[in-house]
C-alpha cells in the first residue's frame, strides 16, 4: 500500500507518505510557498508542492498510489456545525443564513480538495478519517509504546475538541471521553491569544512566553470560563464567548471583566502577563484532570498526546510531573498538519500495524552539493568548501567567538520546531545574546525565550527534565539547575525554565558534533538553538530559502551543505 495523507483545511496543510507500513516523507505546504500556516482553503485544492515532494522521495508515480487518507470527515463535519448554528441563532434569520454560507463555503472547500485528489490519484480508494483519530494515531504509531492511554486536545474536530483514547496492544482503539465542541482549551487559548494582540492558530506559543512575566491574578475569572465537571472533565463557559466562534473574539461579559483587548501595535503591558499567566495555568490544571481521568479509567502507564495544545511545553510537563505514566510520547507535530501523517497510519493499520520506525523527526526534503553550490553562485556570496571532518570544529570556534551560525543540513524536520538541520545557533554564555537574537536576526518579541540544544549524555548536569530519558523534539519544559544558570543565560526563561532539546549522535550527527567540539573550547555543552526563519516567515526549507533568509538578518556565518558562508570576504578568511 503507498497511502497518501493529506491535512489542513483551515490552516498548516500538509502531505505525508507511507508506504508499505514504512513512513517516507512528511513536509507543511507552508515550507514550499512560503507563505506561513497556508491552508488547503488558501490553496484552492490540494497541498501540490507536499505532495510532490513525498512521490519524488518515494520513486512514485502519482498512478502508484494505492490510498488517500484525508484528516477529516467533511459531511459529519458540516451536519454537526449547522446544528451548533442553529442552537446559537437566537431565531435571528439573517444571523442563521450568514452561519449556513458560511458552513456551505467550508464543506465546498472539502469537497473540491475531495474531487482534485480524485483526480490527481485516479487509481486510489479515498479514505476519511475522523479528525482526532488522525491526531491519536500520529501519537500511538510514532511512538515505541505497544500499548497506551492517549490524550488529545485541540480547537475542534468533526465534532470532538478533546478526546481521551485507550490503544491496546493491537492497536484496537477505545474511545474513552469525547469532549465536544465548543468546549474546547484549544479554543480558549485561542480566543486569549486574540484578545491579547495576537493571531489564533499561530501565535499561542507567544501567550505561554509572555505568562512566565506575568501573576495569575485573573485565574478564578478563566476558571469560570472553562469550569470543571463532576465527572473530572470541562465544559466551556458560553457567555464569554463571541457566538461567531471562528473569529475568536470574546463575549461583553469577558471584556467588562477583562478590560479592553489589546491591538497588535498596543505595548505589552503587564495586566496581559497577568491574563497569560492565568490562562496558562487553568489549562495546565484542565489536563492535568484530564490525564488523571485517562490514567483512572485505563490503567495505562505510557501517554501519548497530540492535537495542537499538546506543542504546549509548560503543559505537557505538567500533566508529565504528575507521575502516574512512566513514559509520554508528545507527536512533535502536535499540530493539524500531523493529522496527515496520523490518517496515512489509520488506513495502514487497517491492514497489518505500521513499522515503529519514528525514532527522529527529520521526515522533509534534503538537497545535494550541487544544488546548493548552484544557489551559492548565483548569489556570489563568500564561501568556501569544507569536509565533513573539520566541519563541526569550524562552527563551533565561530559560536565560541560569538558568532552567530545558521545550520542547513540533512532533511528537514517534521513539525514547527528546527531541531539542528534548519536551526540558527548560538552561544548561550552571554545574557546579551537573546536580546541580539530577538531584536537584530529574529525581529521578534523581546519577552521570547530561546530554547537550548544540549548534549544528551550532559543533560542530567544543567536540567532537570519532568520525564525519564532523552527530550529530542523540544516539547518539555525543564528546570535549569540553579548552580549552572549564570553559565548559559542566554537560555534560562525569567522562571528558570527552559524548552529542551536533547541531541544524540545517532539522530542527528552534526549537531551532536557540533556540541561536542563547542564543549571542548568551552566547558559547556548547550548552545542557544532557535528556528532558521524571521519573524512571520516559515522554516527555510530549500538553499535559496537559507541564502535569502541569511541576507536578510544579521546572521555571522552560514552551514549549508559542505559550505561555510560568510557575510563578507574579512570574516570568510576567519572561516
Amino acid at each position: 500500500m503507498n497511502i497518501i495523507g493529506i491535512a489542513g483545511q483551515v490552516h498548516d496543510a500538509s502531505a505525508a507518505l507511507v508506504a508499505d507500513g514504512r513512513i517516507v516523507g512528511a513536509a507543511a505546504e507552508e515550507r514550499f510557498t512560503r507563505r506561513k500556516h497556508v491552508s488547503l482553503l488558501d490553496l484552492g485544492g490540494i497541498p501540490a508542492r507536499s505532495i510532490e515532494f513525498c512521490l519524488n522521495r518515494g520513486a512514485l508515480r502519482a498512478d502508484d498510489v494505492t490510498d488517500v487518507a484525508y484528516f477529516m470527515q467533511p459531511i459529519p463535519d458540516f451536519i454537526y456545525r449547522l446544528r451548533l448554528d442553529v442552537s446559537r441563532a437566537n431565531r435571528s434569520l439573517p444571523y442563521a443564513f450568514k452561519r449556513f454560507r458560511l458552513e456551505l463555503r467550508y464543506l465546498n472547500g472539502h469537497l473540491r480538495t475531495v474531487r482534485a485528489l480524485k483526480r490527481h490519484f485516479p487509481s486510489a480508494n479515498v479514505h476519511f478519517v475522523d479528525h482526532h483519530t488522525a491526531h491519536a494515531n500520529s501519537a500511538y504509531w510514532c511512538s515505541q509504546y505497544q500499548t497506551a492511554a492517549a490524550l488529545t486536545l485541540d480547537q475542534k474536530g468533526e465534532q470532538s475538541a478533546t478526546r481521551l483514547t485507550h490503544f491496546a496492544s493491537d492497536g484496537l482503539q477505545r474511545v474513552v471521553l469525547d469532549i465536544p465542541f465548543p468546549h474546547s482549551i484549544g479554543f480558549l487559548y485561542a480566543s486569549l491569544t486574540k484578545y491579547l494582540g495576537f493571531t489564533p492558530n499561530s501565535d499561542e506559543f507567544k501567550v505561554m512566553g509572555l505568562a512566565s512575566y506575568g501573576k495569575p491574578n485573573y485565574r478564578h475569572f478563566v476558571e469560570a470560563m472553562a469550569p470543571v465537571t463532576p465527572d473530572g472533565s470541562y465544559r466551556l463557559n458560553e457567555e464569554f464567548i463571541s457566538p461567531g466562534w471562528e473569529s475568536h473574539h470574546l463575549g461583553p461579559a469577558a471584556i467588562r471583566t477583562l478590560g479592553k483587548p489589546r491591538s497588535r501595535t498596543d505595548p505589552v503591558e503587564q495586566r496581559h502577563a497577568d491574563i497569560a499567566a492565568s490562562l496558562q495555568q487553568v489549562v495546565e490544571d484542565r489536563a492535568v484532570r484530564l490525564a488523571r481521568l485517562l490514567h483512572e479509567r485505563t490503567g495505562e502507564r505510557r501517554l501519548v498526546m497530540a492535537g495542537g495544545v499538546a506543542l504546549n511545553c509548560a503543559m505537557n510537563s505538567a500533566v508529565a510531573a504528575l507521575g502516574l505514566f512512566d513514559e509520554i510520547f508528545v507527536q512533535p507535530a502536535a499540530g493539524d498538519e500531523g493529522t496527515s501523517l496520523g490518517a496515512a497510519l489509520f488506513v495502514a493499520s487497517n491492514s497489518r500495524p505500521p513499522a515503529r520506525d519514528f525514532d527522529h523527526s527529520y521526515w522533509g526534503p534534503e538537497y545535494a552539493d550541487e544544488d546548493v553550490k548552484a544557489a551559492l553562485e548565483a548569489c556570489r556570496l563568500p564561501h568556501l568548501k569544507v569536509t565533513a571532518d573539520d566541519r563541526a570544529e569550524r562552527v563551533a570556534r565561530l559560536l565560541s567567538d560569538g558568532m552567530v551560525v545558521a545550520l542547513f543540513d540533512g532533511r528537514m524536520e517534521w513539525g514547527p520546531r528546527a531541531l539542528g538541520n534548519r536551526s540558527i545557533l548560538a552561544d548561550p554564555r552571554a545574557i546579551e545574546m537573546k536580546d541580539r537574537l530577538n531584536r537584530k536576526i529574529k525581529f521578534r518579541e523581546t519577552f521570547r525565550p530561546f530554547a537550548p540544544a544540549v548534549l544528551e549524555e550532559d543533560c542530567a548536569d544543567y536540567f532537570d527534565l519532568p520525564i525519564e530519558g532523552p527530550a529530542p523534539y523540544m516539547l518539555f519544559l525543564a528546570t535549569v539547575k540553579r548552580e549552572v544558570r549564570s553559565r548559559i543565560p542566554a537560555v534560562v526563561h525569567v522562571d528558570g525554565t527552559a524548552r529542551v532539546q536533547t541531541a544524540s549522535r545517532r539522530t542527528n550527527r552534526l549537531l551532536w558534533e557540533i556540541l561536542t567540539a563547542f564543549k571542548a573550547l568551552t566547558g559547556i555543552p548547550v548552545l542557544v538553538n532557535t528556528s532558521f526563519n524571521l519573524a512571520g516567515e516559515p522554516i527555510v526549507c530549500s538553499p535559496s530559502d537559507a541564502i535569502r533568509t541569511f541576507t536578510r538578518s544579521e546572521i555571522d556565518a552560514l552551514s549549508i551543505g559542505g559550505f561555510l558562508v560568510a557575510r563578507n570576504e574579512r570574516l570568510l578568511r576567519r572561516l
